[in-house]
């Protein structure tokens, strides 16, 4: 004897071509999504809301706690916008960067404007070299450490910004204010008009 479930019959339940059907798989789905994300996923979805709000430095701490925990390419650029939202142009060209090298080729392709995006922040730092004659001593531009001597050259800071050039050493003075200025020619972008508020989010 062969049972045959007719659609719609009380045995059944809804039909699962019925909106009912659908309404309650999706729910569950979302129940399930919701009770499965893992501390990683909350702190990207933290990152995410604290970005859209115009919190980019919770956005940066959110993001990099997922980074650590489920390191991504889609984590690695969204690093990168929040660290152009507080004006770290050198920090975001680093990620932006490995970005263009390493993402993978479906995630890449959602930014088509990744060379434009690279050109605007590379018009956006200048290059310096500094010599320090001491070792381990700390170097700063402005409010700015640029770390311990001897520094890895050039280093990279915001172009177009003014600043002291300091050590924290008693052996040396405090330079006159120095701006930073462009070395090479790179042509600037309007980054907003180019997608500039771009974010990824996994998955898309």
């Amino acid at each position: 004897m062969t049972n045959t479930l007719r659609a719609g019959s009380p045995a059944s339940g809804p039909s699962p071509w019925s909106p009912l059907f659908f309404q309650r798989r999706e729910r569950r789905a979302r129940a399930r999504s919701t009770s499965q994300r893992g501390p990683a996923q909350q702190a990207r979805l933290r990152g995410d809301a604290a970005l859209d709000a115009g919190r980019p430095a919770e956005a940066l701490a959110a993001s990099e706690e997922a980074f650590e925990l489920e390191p991504s390419s889609v984590l690695r650029f969204n690093r990168a916008r929040c660290h152009e939202r507080l004006e770290q142009f050198p920090e975001a060209l680093t990620l932006l960067e490995r970005f263009s090298l390493e993402a993978e080729d479906g995630v890449r392709a959602r930014v088509p404007a990744l060379e434009a995006l690279l050109a605007t922040d590379r018009g956006r730092i200048s290059r310096l070299f500094i010599e320090v004659p001491v070792a381990g001593v700390e170097v700063r531009l402005g409010e700015r450490i640029l770390g311990r001597s001897p520094l890895p050259q050039p280093v990279s800071v915001n172009a177009g910004r003014k600043g002291a050039l300091s050590v924290a050493d008693e052996r040396f003075f405090r330079s006159p204010e120095i701006e930073s200025r462009q070395i090479d020619e790179v042509p600037q972008h309007d980054q907003r008009r180019r997608g500039g508020d771009q974010v990824l989010a996994e998955g898309e």
